[in-house]
């Protein structure tokens, strides 16, 4: 049963802005706090009234690009990160973005290609090999994506998301010890993750535990789970 594929998108932090004066930082303020309201369509228009004055503008296209993603506008976004790409070819956070874009139009081949890219620039965010890792995983790639997966949590312990993801990827190689491990792991982090709760039922049910599989999804349905009527019926038994 394997999660849904989930996607990280932080602002990038542009340091062109260091080098512009006054009145251009209030401009690039303003439109990341558009950006961060989802006022998408008054923060694309600052962009393109930007780019009218230089088509290379990097903070345009960076911020561009985000937001065609966010509107899932996948081919529009790949045009404003490949001129923030040749502008500036060290910010590893385009190719990232661009890279899932390319998932979602389901190139996986340049995905792949641009998330490696990626690691080659910063091997320290946890971002790059957690997407690597939901692309190999989406593609049958099952071992290797639990490696990227354990790498980006040795980067980040701390995200729930991280741990579903592995824990996921050891289901479908049936280690499903290893599975209960990370629904564990992500229930002392979140205490209220009723996924991770019926998911480790599941597995519970599924390797013959039956009190502890209905202990869980109990607790799953209460904190508002939806459980299948044929689980249901199991713990009545």
């Amino acid at each position: 049963m394997r999660q849904g594929f989930v996607l990280i998108f932080i602002i990038m932090l542009v340091s062109a802005c260091a080098d512009n004066k006054a009145s251009d930082i209030k401009e690039k303020n303003e439109v990341i706090e558009l950006y961060n309201h989802q006022k998408y369509g008054e923060a694309s228009k600052i962009c393109r009234q930007m780019l009218l004055k230089n088509e290379r503008d990097i903070f345009a296209n960076e911020m561009l690009g985000m937001i065609e993603s966010n509107l899932e506008n996948y081919s529009k976004a790949q045009k404003y990160l490949k001129t923030a790409i040749k502008v500036n070819p060290k910010n590893y956070e385009n190719y990232l973005l661009l890279g899932i874009t390319y998932f979602h139009l389901k190139d996986y081949t340049r995905s792949e290609k641009l998330f490696l890219e990626t690691i080659e620039l910063n091997k320290k965010d946890y971002r790059v090999f957690f997407n690597l890792g939901q692309l190999q995983a989406t593609i049958g790639q099952t071992g290797q994506s639990i490696v990227n997966y354990s790498k980006a949590i040795k980067l980040n312990d701390s995200l729930p998301s991280l741990y579903m993801s592995r824990a996921a990827s050891f289901e479908e190689t049936k280690a499903h010890q290893l599975a209960i491990d990370d629904y564990t792991k992500t229930i002392r982090l979140n205490p209220k993750h009723a996924i991770a709760y019926f998911l480790r039922g599941y597995i519970y049910l599924d390797i013959g535990k039956k009190n502890k599989a209905c202990q869980d999804l109990n607790t799953a349905r209460k904190l508002g789970e939806q459980i299948p009527k044929s689980l249901k019926s199991v713990c009545k038994d």
